[in-house]
């Protein structure tokens, strides 16, 4: 699909780019979209904000792409959501808050359930983030437990 996403004030937008006049709007956000990332496959499509005028707004949503409906509303981020990043497997998300000048935050939620995974403050900005490549830590055990690297 020449699917394009991006973020105009409070709404993701998917568009068409083969149809100028198909697009879908997200509703989600209670301030501008700040960061965007389609999964791997496809399925799930992420979006992050500025910071929230309320104080226990959710930063992050998840959406099923098929249905257009949020799956996950997540928080756990400093700040605007600055960078976005499903694993390979689509297993987990990762997102970089704005943080301050004593450094920044990033966190991964299991999309399998939406709870937080890890948490880490850092000591010093980071800015974006990927993720390496799955692997199989021991292909011989008889149940195959992948593992992840991520790098800011």
């Amino acid at each position: 699909a020449n699917i394009a996403l991006y973020g105009i004030g409070h709404v993701v937008v998917l568009a068409d780019q083969t149809d100028p006049h198909r697009q879908d709007l997200l509703r989600g956000h209670d301030s501008d979209v700040s960061a965007v990332a389609f999964s791997s496959s496809g399925r799930l499509v992420a979006s992050g904000q500025r910071k929230s005028p309320f104080a226990d707004g959710e930063q992050i949503v998840v959406w099923e792409y098929e249905s257009r409906k949020p799956v996950y509303r997540l928080s756990g981020v400093e700040g605007t959501v600055k960078c976005l990043k499903f694993s390979e497997d689509d297993r987990f998300l990762a997102a970089i808050g704005e943080g301050n000048i004593n450094g920044n935050d990033f966190a991964i939620w299991d999309m399998q359930n939406g709870s937080v995974a890890q948490y880490v403050k850092c000591s010093k900005i980071a800015t974006c983030l990927t993720w390496g490549a799955t692997v199989v830590a021991d292909a011989a055990r008889r149940v195959k437990t992948p593992k992840y690297s991520l790098f800011t």
